[in-house]
């Protein structure tokens, strides 16, 4: 599930690794369009309202089944809201333009390319989106896209053949098994 709880409060991280910013990446040509698309796994006629939150880290580090593992890791201030609609199964939805929360993060002093983006995503309303993750079809795992205002190039991902060199990675992704926040 992207998320799936009617009560409003569920989470599921997304660890994308091995970031290589386009080549014209710069503070003056930053980021102008970051999205990740999500193969749907099943139908969802009330989907959920969600919040799409970056983790506020240099490096961030691997998800673990521990309770709290992700509603405890520090957010960006950026934040983008989502209410997807109803979901197909095996179509293709596309995030909002997420790169207010990736320019916050690569922006960080300490933040390298090829460390990690980890997004955050919340469920504000209730409702059900199912998606497919790495860990369940490595294959139809969501994929994070980035761009700047001069680059056209989208790419094949980089954890499955880091022979590509372009800029669209599969990424991995638990449920927070505790809902607390």
């Amino acid at each position: 599930d992207i998320v799936c709880n009617e009560n409003a409060n569920g989470r599921i991280g997304l660890r994308f690794v091995n970031i290589i910013l386009p080549p014209d990446y710069s503070p003056s040509n930053p980021i102008s369009e970051a999205t990740i698309t999500f193969k749907a796994q099943g139908n969802g006629a009330n989907p959920a309202s969600l919040t799409i939150r970056g983790e506020r880290s240099d490096n961030s580090s691997q998800f673990a089944t521990v309770d709290n593992n992700i509603s405890s890791r520090a957010t960006t201030t950026a934040s983008v809201s989502w209410t997807p609609g109803n979901w197909y199964n095996d179509q293709t939805y596309t995030s909002p333009n997420l790169n207010t929360i990736v320019n916050e993060i690569v922006s960080r002093p300490g933040w390298r390319e090829g460390n990690p983006i980890t997004f955050i995503i919340g469920q504000t309303g209730g409702g059900c989106s199912y998606a497919d993750s790495f860990n369940t079809s490595p294959a139809d795992a969501p994929l994070l896209t980035l761009k700047t205002a001069t680059t056209s190039a989208t790419a094949r991902d980089m954890i499955l053949d880091n022979q590509d060199a372009n800029f669209q990675w599969q990424g991995a992704w638990r449920y927070n098994h505790n809902n607390s926040a």
